[in-house]
């Protein structure tokens, strides 16, 4: 099948978005298919062979790390040379929208996959007034598609909620041999706590740090809980203003960590500190149990599909601080159950991975194509001969 791939995020830059692209367009190369990328002008030229068209555009004002892009005449030399069989439209807001318009305009099929909650983040960002505007936009941009997916239970309802229709759950994956405890480092551990005791528990937390996350409220774990290490593993644009937060403690703030790196650090630390509520799955949940950490995390809709408490990590009431230090507390003090809960959630992780998720994508793709001919009463084209280089 050739698949045309529109997204608003691609490396460099890393985010779970990104990581669930990557694993899916390894299995859709290494089961015999054709895929077309069509990201941001920052993104790498080409990924695990696949090509990138890299759109321009210009970094929006409320977070540099997105770009707004526009159409060109290169990606539409590139996609009549492609001529493909589906659209996926990953996170139809800028260059996902230009996907869906492409579908509308060519007559190919498309799938829409909801991986970020933006009408959420309006909050965040001081324009909640824009909140009705953003569910309206997204209601228009995804029931253009033939099949609409979301990546939990909860997303997938929330969605039809908002009038979003023909919605599928897309099954989570994780590549868990990227991950696991024996990625231990002595020297990763001691970066992570900044030069204080070996023994002193360590609380990862692992994304972008961003406004929507609710990161100002770990400030006050550090006040009740001075003996607890934390450590932020990752870049945005409230990186500044969480270090100026964090000021006259011991937080350390690593940066971004890719590969090795972010393997060691998973697995030298203790736990998951995890306090957004504006997730529409969580994957940085699944890469701690794939290297054997319990999760603490903000009960919320996709969470709770996952965390089993007291099994495999636990769970606060979102803005209770109280309540996230209690939980903390008992895990800190339980040595032996925190142990046994990283050991669960390390079985359950591996459980997961990539190929069965593509395959069901796989699927839904094949689901659109027929929705569409139906809907539009064409013939399926014949495969094509061999095409010029893209």
């Amino acid at each position: 099948m050739r698949i045309a791939i529109f997204t608003e995020t691609f490396p460099p830059m890393v985010d779970g978005v990104v990581t669930r692209l990557l694993g899916t367009i390894e299995e859709l190369v290494s089961s015999g298919n054709e895929v077309l990328v069509v990201a941001p002008f920052r993104s790498e030229p080409s990924y695990h062979g696949v090509p990138v068209v890299r759109l321009p555009g210009l970094p929006f004002a409320l977070y540099p790390e997105k770009t707004v892009c526009g159409p060109s005449l290169e990606l539409k030399r590139r996609l009549t040379l492609f001529r493909p069989e589906v659209i996926h439209a990953v996170n139809p807001i800028d260059i996902g929208a230009i996907g869906v318009a492409t579908a509308k305009m060519q007559g190919i099929p498309l799938v829409c996959s909801y991986h970020a909650r933006l009408p959420e983040y309006t909050e965040y960002y001081h324009i909640g007034f824009l909140k009705p505007a953003a569910w309206t936009a997204l209601r228009l941009l995804h029931n253009r598609a033939q099949v609409n997916l979301a990546t939990s239970q909860a997303m997938v309802q929330e969605l039809r909620d908002h009038g979003i229709q023909r919605v599928r759950l897309w099954e989570r994956g994780i590549d868990a041999n990227r991950f696991g405890p024996q990625h231990y480092s002595t020297q990763m551990r001691e970066r992570l706590l900044g030069g204080r005791d070996p023994q002193t528990p360590v609380l990862l937390y692992v994304g972008r740090l961003g406004w929507e996350k609710g990161l100002d409220q770990l400030r006050p774990l550090l006040t009740s809980r001075p003996d607890i290490q934390l450590a932020f593993v990752g870049e945005g644009p409230a990186r500044l203003h969480l270090q100026k937060a964090f000021k006259g403690t011991s937080t350390v703030f690593t940066g971004k960590l890719e590969g090795e790196a972010l393997a060691k650090a998973y697995a030298s630390a203790d736990a998951l500190l995890f306090p957004s509520t504006t997730e529409t799955l969580g994957l940085v949940v699944f890469e701690a149990m794939a290297s054997g950490l319990p999760v603490i995390a903000a009960r919320n809709g996709p969470l709770l599909e996952t965390i089993r408490p007291y099994e495999n990590g636990l769970l606060f009431t979102p803005g209770e601080v109280e309540d996230m230090v209690n939980q903390i507390d008992w895990l800190v003090g339980h040595e032996q159950q925190r142990q046994e809960m990283g050991h669960h959630a390390y079985r359950f992780a591996q459980s997961l991975g990539w190929r069965m998720p593509t395959q069901q994508l796989l699927d839904d793709y094949q689901r659109a194509i027929r929705r569409y001919h139906r809907q539009n009463k064409v013939r399926r084209p014949a495969a094509s001969p061999a095409r010029e280089r893209i």
